[in-house]
């Protein structure tokens, strides 16, 4: 259970969050008995309640969930909405019979008496006290909330090309208007070649990726050395900053003897902090704190600078070799603790990447243009691809959805081992690197530090200053520089591009979005909310006009779930997290994987990208491309689609999803058909070839996108033909290698035949069925009919087979086909539901090859 989160907003910082409302505790009023049917309604003011107290103060209310949105709990002051003119407003408040025992628990009995329409009226309207207020103000000052304050971010609407309004310093990309910015730092590569932002930079790894000997050695030494004992993250407030970094003093001896008492990292933490807020100290106010009351955000939409009421949250990612947990999926950085007990987001100024290794099985960072308040199903036109190199530097909004997916797709060196002949991946499992993977991450605050997060321990300092054997290191260095990093910008036209990888636009890349086991989210699908009837929902409507004066979204699905754990690139889950979701949530829909999200991505992988030096890319897709995030029921829609990548992705295409599919199903398909045929219906079909099996799509985009995908797979679907037959399109392809099935037992002994035809026609207008192999055809006789048109010798070898089998109820509406004619049964499968088993004289393939000759 979460806790109310007025203990954090108060009433005058509304923040995100579900929004709910009780119709039990502040009812509509009904009209007056005097009042015209014209002008009797009044507005109706809209207290909303948070959701944990929806869950607890309002458990079992008239409670219904109006949307998400910017907003503060009233639970705790519900009060009817008196007009000057009412002596006494619980007079004119009238229920329905059939609603009276939501209020038997607050009658006053014997004093009710009923209105003209027969419906009791109430002297007293049911009250509620925020069961949860004291405890949720002991949780808020537990992390550090003693006075309500904001945590909504003041650049939503910021327009980045406005210098005042720049959030970082240095920044001069734009990923769907969010600033970016990349580095290097050639203090930590010094065995790297040094490029700027009009020149590519090759980058090599120091030796062993450590060894002391350098300072990017001695800072992978002492962050290999914290992640064996800690994976917490630490602060650094704006003050030790100014300690670190001595701002004012211009001897660097002075400097110097100032980092005395720091780490490396921490060193390098202040450097990061004090390059993007440098040029902002004069939006500082006059006593350094940023922000008004309770220290939230500044309203001017600048960083607090150096001094002022900030600081940087950092911490590493130590991935040894081959390690599989490597990946960390798409996520939002945010205040880990406020979320996991409020259910409120609170995110940083910046979030910024440091490699501090680099190899080409290390995963990139995806950095996505979409914010947690944006709808889940916006499509982001531009996507940001970062490959690791060794002293490179990320800079990017903190709101950002962002992420180290182990994809094979997303690995570059995959399509130029491709390109050069070498095997590549084989996208079966996923990625896992064979090399040392270390990055470290900074957050920049405004103002307040996230709850929990504390200075790295002086104990903890010693130990991993004494870990490194190095002498070089940056307590004893003169100040970091930054060099500006060229990010190549790629733009993917809809049409009349080739992908390296053999993709089309309908293979899509899919990615895990961190949600399940989730702390906090904001789309709980409550399954009380699906069930409103059409009063509840023009109630719904009237109340979306505003609650507590801020607009909502009414969809469910705006918003992103956000997630507690996986913070990287960055935030490493120690796993001790995962039941912390809020218990009263429908534990099926929590445990439901068709309700995680993933992100669905355009491939991207264009020669010119693979001839680019660069290694940061903006990719930007024409309308109706890019990326967007879906439920996990979406890309189930197609059952090949279930054989999708697992968790954490494959490098598979559409056209082997389906090749899968096929391989994994068509065998227990065939095997079912003639064990019932035979013990159903005595029909033996051991001697008869199976020459096809068709595959039902269930929509015509299923059909668009299957064949599309089919047709570029030439290397295991070859097409036959693909025709317009009875006002619907019908694709038949080749397998490259054919599908075994069997050995199995027969009447007539043992069983063993392969498929090597799919036919795959587009569904009939107004004739909607569930997606799914759908019939199987079988030749009789010894299939060396000349012709496929219909004839005697036809007509006579399908009745004789008819009589052969006389208890069958046949289906004979396609005997008088002009082409191949067939006779049918319909079976019942339990694994696979109603089919249709066909038999004709001549396959299908031998049928298309004579066509094509006529």
């Amino acid at each position: 259970m979460f806790f109310c989160t007025r203990a954090i907003t108060g009433t005058a910082y509304p923040s995100h969050q579900p929004i709910y409302v009780c119709d039990t505790c502040h009812p509509p009023r009904p009209p007056s008995s005097s009042s015209s049917s014209s002008s009797h309604r009044r507005e109706r003011h809209y207290y909303c309640v948070c959701r944990s107290c929806a869950y607890a103060c309002h458990d079992g209310h008239d409670v219904y969930r109006v949307g998400y949105g910017p907003c503060t709990c009233d639970c705790a002051t519900v009060v009817d909405d008196d007009d000057d003119d009412d002596d006494d407003a619980t007079t004119d408040m009238a229920i329905d019979d059939d609603d009276d025992d939501d209020y038997s628990k607050e009658e006053e009995e014997g004093d009710d008496s009923t209105d003209v329409k027969g419906r009791r009226r109430l002297r007293r309207r049911p009250r509620c006290t925020c069961i949860l207020a004291d405890p949720s103000r002991v949780e808020a000052h537990r992390l550090g909330y003693d006075a309500p304050s904001s945590l909504l971010d003041d650049r939503a609407d910021v327009v980045f090309d406005v210098a005042s309004f720049r959030a970082c310093v240095d920044c001069r990309t734009y990923l769907g208007g969010y600033e970016i910015g990349s580095y290097v730092l050639p203090d930590l590569a010094a065995a790297c070649e040094i490029g700027n932002a009009n020149n590519n930079t090759t980058t090599t790894t120091p030796a062993g990726g450590g060894g002391g000997t350098n300072k990017l050695g001695v800072i992978i030494e002492q962050a290999s050395a914290l992640a064996i004992s800690s994976r917490d993250t630490y602060w650094l407030s704006s003050s030790d900053i100014d300690d670190i970094m001595r701002i004012d003093e211009y001897d660097d001896e002075v400097r110097r003897r100032g980092r005395g008492r720091w780490c490396d990292m921490e060193i390098l933490a202040a450097a990061i902090y004090d390059h993007h807020v440098r040029s902002k100290s004069s939006s500082s106010t006059a006593d350094g704190e940023v922000g008004g009351e309770g220290g939230g955000d500044d309203d001017g939409g600048g960083v607090g600078g150096v001094g002022g009421g900030g600081g940087a949250e950092w911490w590493v990612q130590v991935k040894p070799p081959g390690s599989t947990h490597a990946p960390v999926d798409l996520h939002y950085d945010k205040d880990e603790a406020l979320a996991e007990s409020f259910d409120l987001g609170r995110f940083p100024y910046l979030s910024t990447v440091t490699y501090l290794t680099e190899n080409d099985d290390n995963a990139p960072t995806v950095i996505l243009p979409r914010t947690y308040v944006d709808p889940v199903d916006m499509r982001m036109g531009d996507v940001l691809l970062s490959h690791p190199r060794a002293g490179k530097h990320v800079a990017f909004d903190g709101r950002l959805l962002h992420g180290a997916p182990a994809h094979p797709s997303l690995l570059r060196h995959r399509y130029r081992r491709r390109e050069g002949g070498s095997e590549g991946d084989g996208g079966g499992t996923a990625a896992t690197s064979s090399s040392l993977r270390v990055t470290f991450l900074v957050n920049v605050w405004k103002s307040r530090r996230p709850a929990g997060v504390d200075v790295l321990p002086e104990s903890v300092r010693e130990r991993i200053i004494g870990s490194t054997s190095g002498t070089t290191s940056l307590r004893n260095s003169t100040p970091l520089t930054f060099v500006r990093r060229r990010i190549s910008e790629i733009h993917i036209p809809t049409a009349g591009v080739t992908f390296v990888d053999g993709r089309t636009f309908g293979d899509v890349i899919v990615l895990p979005f961190v949600s399940k086991g989730a702390t906090w989210m904001n789309d709980d699908d409550d399954d009380d909310d699906d069930d409103d009837d059409d009063d509840d929902a023009a109630e719904t409507s009237r109340a979306m006009e505003g609650c507590n004066g801020t607009e909502i979204a009414q969809d469910e699905d705006d918003g992103d779930d956000i997630s507690g754990e996986g913070g990287e690139e960055e935030k490493e889950d120690d796993g001790e997290d995962d039941d912390n979701y809020n218990e009263d949530d429908d534990d099926d829909d929590d445990d439901d994987d068709d309700d995680d999200l993933f992100l669905v991505l355009s491939p991207f992988a264009t020669a010119e990208y693979m001839n680019d030096d660069a290694d940061t890319f903006i990719f930007s897709y024409e309308e109706g491309n890019g990326a967007r995030l879906v439920r996990g029921r979406e890309l189930d829609v197609y059952p090949w689609r279930k054989n999708r990548a697992s968790a954490y992705g494959e490098g598979t295409t559409a056209a082997i999803e389906f090749l899968s599919y096929l391989r994994g199903g068509v065998p227990s398909f065939l095997s079912s058909v003639i064990a019932v045929l035979e013990s159903q219906y005595n029909i033996d079909v051991k001697g008869h070839r199976a020459d096809h099996v068709c595959y039902r799509t269930g929509s015509s985009e299923e059909y668009s996108i299957l064949v599309r995908a089919l047709r570029a797979d030439v290397a295991n679907f070859r097409l036959l033909v693909e025709s317009e037959i009875g006002g619907r399109s019908i694709a038949t392809f080749k397998l490259a290698v054919p599908i075994e099935v069997g050995p199995h037992d027969c009447g007539s002994g043992r069983d063993r035949r392969i498929i090597d035809v799919v036919e795959i026609p587009s569904p009939k207008d107004g004739s909607p069925y569930p997606a799914g192999l759908e019939h199987v055809e079988f030749v009789i006789g010894d299939g060396s009919h000349e012709s496929p048109m219909n004839s005697d010798a036809h007509q006579s070898a399908l009745a004789s087979w008819m009589a052969m089998h006389p208890c069958v109820p046949w289906s004979l509406k396609a005997l008088g086909k002009s082409c191949n004619p067939d006779i049918s049964i319909k079976l019942e499968l339990s694994d696979h539901g109603r089919v249709s088993v066909k038999f004709h004289l001549m396959p299908l393939e031998d049928v298309i090859v004579l066509e094509r000759s006529l």
